[in-house]
């Protein structure tokens, strides 16, 4: 399936591509002023901002084509999470499926760098999440680094947080593709 994206393409050599993914399938990217995405490119990053099916924007068929085989399923192609309706039901109506799709099982299949951001007031991702999954990754033995806002909840968005979020962003990229 074809899909529309924004490419930012770094002045000169790039550093690496970044594809940021916009959240659920409820939204989309537009050519809109994003302070990460300048923050990447000034820093000598390529970004990629793809609307993977499911993204609102684009006629109803490309919105229900995630609907083929639930959420977790095709638009992984293109990109991300779950919910009940996109899931087939509940984790106790469906819980082979929530099993085969959630990423606790795979950790030991993670490669590469990885770098967990989390609001301590997140009611959808709590810390209680992000701890069982640390758990996990230590003891699969893959390396990973956290960053926590104590005052931030789904999503930073304090300016003061967006600052430091952007700058260990960059610095964290910037050691990943390094080597």
């Amino acid at each position: 399936m074809e899909i529309q994206g924004w490419l930012y393409r770094a002045k000169g050599p790039s550093r690496g591509l970044i594809v940021q993914v916009h959240g659920g399938p409820t939204a989309h990217s537009e050519a809109a002023l994003s302070a990460f995405i300048q923050s990447a490119v000034a820093a000598g990053f390529s970004v990629l901002d793809p609307n993977y099916r499911g993204s609102t924007g684009f006629g109803v068929a490309f919105r229900e084509a995630i609907r083929k085989t639930g959420w977790g399923g095709l638009e992984q192609d293109d990109i991300r999470p779950y919910s009940e309706e996109m899931m087939g039901g509940s984790p106790a109506m469906a819980p082979e499926r929530y099993r085969e799709r959630s990423p606790i099982h795979y950790v030991e299949r993670i490669k590469g760098h990885l770098f967990i951001v989390q609001g301590a007031n997140d009611p959808n991702v709590t810390p209680e999440n992000v701890r069982v999954v640390e758990e996990a990754l230590r003891r699969a033995h893959v390396p990973y680094e956290t960053l926590l806002f104590a005052d931030e909840g789904h999503g930073v968005r304090k300016p003061e947080n967006l600052r430091v979020l952007y700058a260990r962003l960059i610095e964290f990229f910037g050691a990943a593709f390094a080597g």
